[in-house]
């Protein structure tokens, strides 16, 4: 397993969130996605 980290500023609100975790989850071969906002 492989994993990546990518930093993504400005992400203020669950929206974005959810947003980021859809958009991430749709590419092939992602098993699983974390967001956290700060």
């Amino acid at each position: 397993m492989t994993n990546r980290v990518f930093n993504v500023p400005d992400i203020s609100c669950d929206h974005c969130k959810r947003a980021i975790e859809e958009a991430v989850t749709a590419i092939p071969d992602v098993d699983s996605v974390i967001v956290t906002v700060d």
